[in-house]
């Protein structure tokens, strides 16, 4: 240790490179201290193997749910880890040994849980390989999850805490995986080989451990600077070693391998991965990641004045002129404006008292055609001499397509009549987003020179549930499943192009499944890109088709997920 005026320093083992500078919160280890003690009668073992069954369900739910936000983050060891855990909860150990102990021992069901991890945990410790030690701490990380169902008041409290740095005596694999506001870790014990500091090191997050963190206590609450590089602890760092370390900070980069505009399956089948565009400053990415065009731009996300009832004409022209000279003739779907809902980018639509229930989307451009005419009449100048792809959001029936297609087209007229240029062809999408849409697929598609599939208000509205309740809105649900397989059936029958654009296109999850119901085509925000097309390359069309009949074939959202997992993890 070495003291300088203010400052503590602290050397350690370096386990995850990078530099994190943040607020440092001590985790206290869960001790006999936080948990009951006391005796059951035989009447009470029946509600206590209840009770622990669902600790074990409800952690497993925990894992599958932070499994499927770990393939987001490109972080396959990650999911590869959780994975464990979650066969783990298989183990005899977890299943029939836990509940004859219930029974035998006659204690509360921590008590017993904690006693059987214990015996456990003498075993490993007495196998002198290194490596098998080490993994006693994916067993105790799945039974501190379990423990903090069972009796929910020793619950980490760090959900809520950003720019942190956490110290604690171990690093657990699923604290490390589970907590993105988290800037590095310190720990007194732990090493390289460990599965926390393989998913440290996947996720970028500076870690050192061999760290005396008694020596820490006085300072929770403190700025710290971890030194993954150097194995180095600096707290309560002056201004001019903050300054130093900042300077040194960069950004893990992620996904640096590039990729064609188009790739290819295993077997070399096509497949185009286009970008969700919200911001101008997004477009210059188009050619740095190789990307072949805009699949979605949501232009009503583009008026500065956030009201596009004063977005004249004249600042489209200019601002879609501008977007399609950045995108260096690469093809543009224009969104027209998704208002209403969720999107309050109208004045109009907020004294309604269901919005999602209401006037909305094209709704809402056909109740108010003077909007939709006039933003029509700036895409239509803007995209002179080009093909123009034009997509009607939230399309319920072909009367309504063909009502907007009506408006379109006489602005196209109209503009001929005064000698404006115009596009050289106009293309019209619809955007499959709500059942109905789906059910007359087969009647938009002759109408229509594309589709496209939402699948976020398709999930919402098929399901009677929002983004917000994780539990019920479920974009893995059979009837979503089969509802695209509808949509593309009815597409290829009239040879027009279906994408997807929704959440699920740009999970890597979902890719093989859509490949294999026949999309070809996905649209996505731009930081996942990289890994919707490496997730293509991984896979062969047989084996994609394989997954979407099987997929087809579960009866719930979780038998999907797992299915979708498990051939993730093998890949």
């Amino acid at each position: 240790m070495q003291e300088t005026s203010e400052q503590l320093v602290l050397q350690g083992l370096a386990v995850s490179e990078g530099i994190a500078i943040g607020v440092v919160l001590l985790i206290e280890e869960l001790t006999d201290d936080h948990f009951p003690v006391f005796s059951i009668s035989t009447s009470q073992v029946a509600e206590e193997i209840g009770r622990y069954r669902r600790a074990v369900d409800s952690s497993r739910k925990d894992l599958e749910k932070l499994q499927y936000n770990l393939v987001q983050e490109g972080s396959k060891e990650a999911v590869t880890i959780i994975n464990t855990h979650i066969q783990m909860l298989e183990d005899p150990i977890m299943t029939t040994i836990m509940e004859e102990k219930i029974g035998a021992m006659l204690h509360n069901t921590e008590h017993v849980f904690r006693t059987v991890i214990a015996d456990y945990e003498k075993q490993f410790k007495s196998i002198p390989d290194e490596f098998f030690r080490q993994r006693f701490t994916d067993v105790k990380d799945l039974s501190n999850r379990i423990l903090r169902h069972l009796h929910p008041k020793v619950n980490h409290e760090i959900d809520e805490v950003s720019n942190t740095i956490l110290i604690l005596d171990e690093l657990t694999p699923s604290l490390t995986a589970e907590h993105s506001s988290i800037l590095g870790f310190i720990t007194r014990s732990g090493g390289g080989t460990s599965h926390a500091a393989l998913i440290a090191r996947a996720k970028g997050i500076p870690y050192v451990s061999n760290i005396n963190i008694d020596e820490l206590r006085p300072f929770s609450g403190k700025i710290a600077i971890v030194d993954g590089n150097e194995g180095k602890v600096i707290v309560d760092p002056s201004d001019e070693e903050l300054a130093r370390y900042q300077d040194r900070i960069v950004s893990p980069k992620k996904n640096e391998q590039q990729y064609p505009v188009r790739v290819n399956t295993k077997d070399g089948a096509h497949a185009d991965v286009w970008a969700n565009i919200e911001d101008i400053s997004d477009i210059r990415a188009l050619h740095e990641l190789e990307i072949g065009g805009i699949g979605l731009l949501r232009s009503e996300f583009l008026s500065s004045k956030n009201d596009i009832e004063s977005f004249s004409e004249e600042d489209q022209i200019s601002l879609y002129s501008e977007i399609i000279e950045k995108a260096l003739n690469l093809p543009i779907y224009f969104r027209v404006f998704d208002v209403g809902g969720d999107k309050s980018f109208s004045s109009i639509t907020s004294s309604e008292s269901n919005p999602a229930l209401g006037i909305r989307s094209l709704r809402f451009l056909l109740r108010y055609k003077e909007i939709f005419e006039r933003q029509i009449r700036a895409i239509l100048q803007a995209s002179c001499n080009k093909e123009l792809y034009l997509l009607l959001p939230l399309v319920t029936d072909v009367f309504e397509l063909l009502e907007a297609k009506k408006i379109i087209y006489q602005v196209k007229d109209d503009l001929l009549e005064k000698g404006l240029k115009i596009p050289q062809s106009i293309k019209i999408g619809s955007m499959i987003e709500i059942p109905s849409a789906v059910i007359l697929s087969d009647q938009l598609a002759k109408e229509s020179d594309f589709f496209s599939i939402g699948t976020n208000d398709l999930t919402q509205y098929t399901l009677a549930a929002d983004r917000s309740n994780s539990d019920l809105y479920k974009p893995a649900h059979p009837s979503i499943l089969r509802m695209i397989d509808v949509v593309v059936k009815s597409a290829n029958q009239q040879g027009i192009k279906v994408s997807v654009c929704g959440e699920i296109a740009s999970n890597p999850l979902f890719t093989p499944l859509l490949f294999g119901l026949g999309i070809r085509h996905f649209s996505s925000p731009l930081r996942y890109i990289p890994l919707v097309k490496e997730r293509i390359t991984q896979f062969s069309s047989q084996e994609a088709e394989s997954i979407a009949k099987r997929a087809l074939a579960c009866i719930s959202a979780d038998e999907v997920t797992r299915l979708l997992t498990d051939s993730y993890v093998r890949s």
